[in-house]
């Protein structure tokens, strides 16, 4: 069991020295139109105002045919019914402003809350913007999405220890109460007020130990356990991630 742990945290480390090497992915903001409660997808102009955090002047994003899904310069495109903002680097703030019917309509500045963000805003009378802040901060098929990689990843790690998989049934059940209890709580909290992940994964990983623990410990040696709970949030944090990426990108 603890070669396995190796061997992952091995592969986890490879990746990021990897990643550290090659171009970064860069920041998307997905953002829904409405007015009157009705979609909108088509305006006169869009144009986005952004202050990135290595720039001390804003820069202006306008719309562009991107031509390259995982990798763009900065701009503005549209995807069915909404409007994708890729932005190049870490952003302090960014504005929006747009005419639609011969009308303008202006932003406040807005924080993007996390890197992969879903936001609503609103056409409202006063020709104002305003923010209407969903609860994850992103679709509901996109979290649904991510919660079944994570519950499949950790699932999958359990087939590694020969001591834990003879109780597959009982820790796979377990695994789902401690997933949803945690994983909507570490999304509310990461992209609401952008607590530090490596916390909050901490805290996923304790919590789930502790549950495993309880209902285990007289079956399994906590030294499994725990190696279980390390490989498995590892492993469904990083590789997780970068297939919950590769999804939102093709969508």
């Amino acid at each position: 069991m603890t070669k396995y742990l190796i061997l992952i945290i091995g592969l986890v480390y490879s990746s990021l020295v990897f990643a550290d090497a090659s171009p970064k992915m860069n920041p998307r903001i997905e953002v829904h139109f409405s007015k009157n409660g009705k979609s909108i997808s088509k305006f006169d102009s869009i144009v986005c105002f952004v202050k990135y955090k290595s720039s001390k002047t804003e820069d202006t994003l306008t719309l562009f045919h991107s031509t390259h899904r995982y990798w763009t310069i900065g701009g503005i495109y549209q995807i069915n019914k909404n409007y994708n903002l890729e932005l190049r680097s870490a952003v302090q703030y960014f504005k929006l402003k747009l005419f639609y019917n011969s009308e303008e309509y202006e932003s406040k500045s807005i924080y993007p809350i996390s890197t992969w963000s879903y936001i609503i805003v609103e056409l409202n009378t006063d020709k104002k913007l305003s923010l209407n802040k969903s609860l994850l901060y992103t679709k509901w098929s996109d979290y649904l999405t991510s919660f079944l990689i994570t519950l499949i990843l950790e699932l999958i790690v359990i087939g590694f220890y020969k001591s834990i998989r003879g109780s597959f049934g009982k820790v796979s059940l377990l695994v789902l109460i401690v997933n949803i209890i945690t994983h909507p709580l570490l999304w509310y909290l990461d992209t609401n007020f952008e607590l530090n992940l490596i916390i909050l994964e901490f805290g996923v990983a304790l919590i789930e130990f502790i549950i495993l623990s309880m209902f285990l410990s007289k079956r399994i040696n906590i030294v499994s356990i725990l190696s279980f709970v390390i490989s498995a949030n590892i492993l469904s944090w990083f590789f997780g991630g970068i297939i919950f990426y590769i999804y939102t990108q093709s969508t």
